[in-house]
């Protein structure tokens, strides 16, 4: 059983680790967009491989900002509660089929 100090610090924990996926999301974003957009400055007309390379840096790129957008959305109250409904749920079907085993086994 975790005191309250203990859980303090493990939402704390939480926080600060969900800050820091959001950051370094936000910054391999940032990265990606440099480099695009480099190679785009670079090249006056768009050949084939730039028009990919700006392709992949936006799918790359909506993917980082859905996976922070996931991450914070988790943090939502109404997502918490739900999450716990559903953590609830499965402990407890675990619990009633443990006990279906263990009273056909006797």
């Amino acid at each position: 059983v975790l005191s309250a100090e203990e859980k303090i610090r493990m939402y704390q924990e939480q926080d600060e680790m969900k800050e820091l996926a959001l950051k370094q999301s936000e910054e391999q974003r940032m990265a990606l967009e440099n480099a695009a957009s480099s190679v785009v400055n670079h090249s006056s007309t768009k050949d084939p491989d730039t028009i990919e390379l700006e392709h992949e840096v936006k799918l790359r790129n909506n993917q980082i900002m859905d996976k922070a957008r996931n991450i914070y959305d988790e943090e939502l109250p109404e997502i918490k509660r739900l999450n716990e409904a559903i953590i609830k749920a499965k402990c407890q079907a675990v619990v009633d089929k443990q006990r279906e085993e263990k009273e056909r086994r006797l």
